[in-house]
């Protein structure tokens, strides 16, 4: 019996590392981000506000008399057009979460993660810039179809960040990883 276990675990070895590098990383990082997250508790954290700002400036360019503020001492920030709450931002909108299991993604299946710290920056940028656009695009769908918010939110753009994350990862894998010193993967 050990030694099928052996066996397996010898003809498994690349996955079960990955696999373990994978959550061991992700359950660091994402209770960090809990801590650093309940540290601001019941306000809402600097990131989310950051993203706020952002969205908030990304919508004037298009929608005059774009606001943020404080929704009192819940962890959200409202995003206003002429006073009145269209969307209100709560820390997951702001894709950290998605930042994490991309970047521990790219730390867990590489050889040399630390070769691989260029493309992990272009993907945060790129996963932020998607996430504002999703966040702008959320507001325009609460403002001009507010029956649809639910089916826009919680499945479309959802999936496409998502989807957004997947064709990093596979460019990367096919592109990038390839060239890695020790890599026998083409």
């Amino acid at each position: 019996m050990s030694n099928t276990v052996h066996q397996l675990f010898t003809d498994n070895k690349p996955s079960i590392l990955f696999l373990v590098k994978f959550v061991v990383l992700y359950f660091i990082l994402n209770t960090l981000y809990g801590l650093y997250i309940e540290w601001y508790s019941p306000q809402a954290d600097p990131l989310t506000w950051f993203v706020s700002n952002n969205t908030r400036w990304l919508l004037s360019i298009f929608h005059d008399q774009i606001t943020i503020s404080s929704s009192g001492l819940i962890e959200k920030i409202a995003i206003q057009r002429q006073g009145i709450t269209v969307i209100n931002m709560f820390e997951g909108c702001n894709s950290i979460n998605v930042m994490i299991v991309f970047v521990v993604f790219i730390v867990a299946f590489s050889n040399q993660w630390y070769r691989s710290w260029k493309f992990i920056l272009f993907g945060l940028v790129a996963i932020y810039v998607v996430n504002l656009a999703r966040v702008a695009g959320l507001f325009w769908v609460s403002y001009y179809f507010p029956g649809s918010f639910y089916l826009f939110h919680k499945y479309l753009f959802t999936g496409l960040i998502y989807i957004g994350v997947f064709i990093l990862w596979y460019y990367w894998i096919k592109k990038i990883r390839k060239h890695e010193p020790g890599n026998r993967a083409a």
